[in-house]
């Protein structure tokens, strides 16, 4: 159906038109301030209504939305019909723009509600009630007039009746005035939530002046606009609040892009804008909502723009902490309406998504060679020659790893250790029936351990660097076995020593170690140093003396005493099985992440 012919079936009347692009104007004052130095007459406004609509159905009808809306949108401007405005509520519900989308189909019914066929209205009625819970309506209450601003963009005067439509998330929120402070708050909106925001302008206490002049003013009035939001018309003079701010003027289909301006206290700040042709309204927007966009090198505040720019490239930035910035070149061109929507990656590297881990839990096995001087034993006491203490231990290991960096851990396993000595008692010296017992001694020391401890972790990347220090107890099963010969010169007899029987016994071990690991996913591997300590020892070891074997073959009444009947030697007897000592352990382990 022809553009005509739908205005006529609508009943849309131009005097109805201009009215309702009046009420969209108070939800977007920035871009209806494209009012053209020579008016369209209401032929040319509808011709060149429908040109844009026409342009922007080709687009949307080839899948591209986000260039047809800024058609659908400047066709709106200029005569706002049912046709583009549900089009443009379409193409912003395609591309999750809900806020915007709601507003624009509550306008279709509010406003043209009988120019809806039954059919129609009810499709509206359930677009509407399944974005409403999706988005969240936000009252701000001030008691003065005032210009509100959210995320960077100007969303009416206030005091308004009417609430905002708002995506769910972080949004700023800022009231504009010239001569007061700019009041700001930041608020959080939840899906579906409705809330009113108290806000508060208080007069400026440090001030400085911003006076407009153009050199060339065309004649008719001119819009200034400040920070995002419409302050005056030209001739303009104001105080603001001393620091930075973005101010843009529009004087008909002229006028200015953003630019910076420093207010110093106390003095007069004179700009001179340059008058450009203007393009018709751009919209720019960035997620996260929390994002800088800078637009020609001038910081805007918030992540969003709606207005006018000269004609011509455009360069835009957009950043945010956490995020990786974009840079976007924007071609403005006569009589086309844009919408540019930029959405950040995250950055995942960045400091602010450093979040504190969680608790974790870690189960794994650990190998340990231990090595030492000895097992401080009876026989090592009084020994010629020890061969030093060896061992291995395996085991199991439950560790929880808190936030905070401490590691509470308990593990269990079996533990071998061994140590030799040799050693030479002599009996009898100076008599005829001097000898000595040559002995060679073996401790050795089996069982399982149970452990507990604390340690302390410091994580950095992948890495682990943990010092702990464990307490526990090895119920282990003590051989004490010697072997050798009584001698006197070139006669040997093979000797014993009394009730050699294994003991048992419980021995307490501390084991303080540092250990480097890796984490590869949930899989950890690392290498540690420690040392296995044992502070107080063991039992002795219930033997007795130590003496030649009996051979019946000998007769032990001649003298001197054959060396097979020679007396017994009390230096075996209650010796400890094993002391006090320190070893050495270096380990390597393996675990799983939870």
């Amino acid at each position: 159906m022809a553009w005509r012919d739908r205005l006529r079936w609508l009943g849309l009347s131009l005097l109805g038109a201009t009215s309702f692009a009046q009420s969209a104007a108070a939800e977007e004052p920035r871009a209806s301030a494209s009012v053209s130095t020579t008016p369209l007459t209401p032929q040319q406004t509808e011709t060149r209504a429908k040109e844009l609509f026409e342009r922007g159905n080709r687009l949307r009808a080839a899948g591209d939305c986000q260039r047809a809306i800024g058609f659908f949108l400047a066709s709106r401007e200029l005569l706002a019909a049912v046709p583009n405005t549900l089009n443009a509520a379409y193409c912003h519900y395609e591309l999750g723009q809900l806020d915007e989308a709601l507003l624009l189909y509550e306008a279709l019914l509010l406003d043209h509600d009988e120019l809806l066929d039954e059919g129609l209205r009810a499709k509206l009625e359930r677009r509407i009630a399944a974005i409403v819970p999706k988005v969240a309506r936000l009252s701000v209450q001030l008691n003065r007039s005032a210009t509100l601003v959210v995320d960077g963009r100007s969303r009416g005067e206030l005091p308004s009746a009417r609430s905002l439509v708002l995506m769910p998330g972080k949004h700023e929120v800022r009231v504009v005035k010239t001569g007061f402070e700019q009041a700001t708050r930041q608020v959080e909106l939840k899906a579906g939530q409705t809330r009113t925001l108290a806000m508060q302008l208080r007069p400026l206490t440090q001030r400085g002046v911003l006076r407009i002049a153009l050199r060339n003013h065309p004649g008719g009035s001119g819009a200034v606009w400040l920070d995002g939001a419409r302050v005056g018309d030209l001739p303009f003079e104001a105080a603001l609040a001393p620091g930075n701010h973005w101010l843009a003027v529009e004087v008909g289909d002229r006028g200015s892009g953003p630019q910076q301006v420093v207010i110093v206290d106390g003095q007069v700040s004179l700009v001179e804008p340059e008058l450009q042709p203007l393009g018709r309204g751009v919209r720019l927007s960035v997620q996260p909502a929390e994002a800088q966009l800078v637009l020609d090198g001038t910081p805007l505040l918030g992540s969003t723009f709606a207005g006018r720019l000269p004609l011509g490239k455009h360069r835009i930035k957009a950043s945010a902490p956490g995020y990786v910035s974009r840079e976007r070149v924007l071609q403005v061109e006569p009589g086309d309406g844009q919408l540019l929507a930029l959405d950040l990656d995250v950055d995942p590297d960045h400091p602010r998504w450093r979040r504190e881990e969680a608790s974790s839990v870690r189960v794994g096995a650990r190998v340990r060679g231990m090595f030492g001087a000895g097992l401080g034993s009876g026989p090592e006491a009084s020994a010629d020659d020890t061969g030093g203490a060896r061992g291995a231990w395996i085991g199991a290991q439950l560790d929880y790893q808190l936030p905070s960096g401490l590691l509470p851990f308990a593990s269990l396993g079996y533990g071998w250790l061994s140590t030799q000595s040799s050693r030479r008692i002599d009996q009898d010296v100076g008599s005829a029936n001097e000898l000595s017992y040559q002995l060679e001694d073996e401790a050795e020391l089996r069982g399982p351990w149970v452990a507990a401890g604390l340690g302390y972790s410091w994580q950095l990347a992948d890495w682990d660097l943990v010092a702990a220090l464990s307490a526990g107890v090895i119920f282990a099963g003590i051989d004490l076995t010697t072997s050798g010969s009584a001698v006197r010169g070139a006669e040997t007899a093979p000797i014993r020593v009394e009730g050699s029987d294994r003991t048992r016994a419980a021995i307490a071990f501390l084991m303080p170690e540092i250990e480097i690991a890796y984490r590869i996913g949930r899989l950890r591997v690392g290498l540690g140093l420690g040392a296995l300590v044992s502070p107080i020892g063991g039992p002795d070891n219930g033997r007795g003396d130590v003496g030649p074997i009996p051979d019946g073959n000998v007769d032990c009444a001649r003298v001197p005493t054959p060396v097979a009947c020679a007396r017994s030697s009390s230096a075996t007897r209650e010796e400890l099985s094993v002391g006090r000592f320190v070893l050495v352990s270096p380990s390597v382990g393996i675990s799983w992440i939870f």
